[in-house]
């Protein structure tokens, strides 16, 4: 290779490196919100294997989950957004 032909070549492999590089910095940067919480029955007890439903308030989605046995649940990577839990349901 001659002169030029090296300054290219080595400008493609350091753009390269830069957009490896920028591309896992961008997946970083998205944002997303969790919501979790407790179901117990009136007298205080833990309910496992509720199905719970989360809902955007402005968009109208909604989002399940299933609480584990210690009556916990997670819903994750939710937008941006108002929700509220409408109904659980035992299964």
């Amino acid at each position: 290779m001659t002169g030029p032909q090296v300054r290219w070549s080595r400008l493609s492999v350091v753009a390269a490196c830069i957009a490896i590089l920028c591309s896992s910095m961008l997946r970083a940067q998205l944002y997303t919100g969790t919501v979790t919480g407790l179901i117990t029955d009136p007298s205080g007890a833990v309910v496992p294997g509720a199905r719970l439903e989360v809902a955007d308030e402005q968009k109208g989605f909604t989002f399940n989950a299933t609480t584990d046995i210690v009556g916990s649940y997670l819903v994750r990577n939710l937008p941006p957004g108002s929700y509220s839990s409408p109904a659980f349901w035992k299964l």
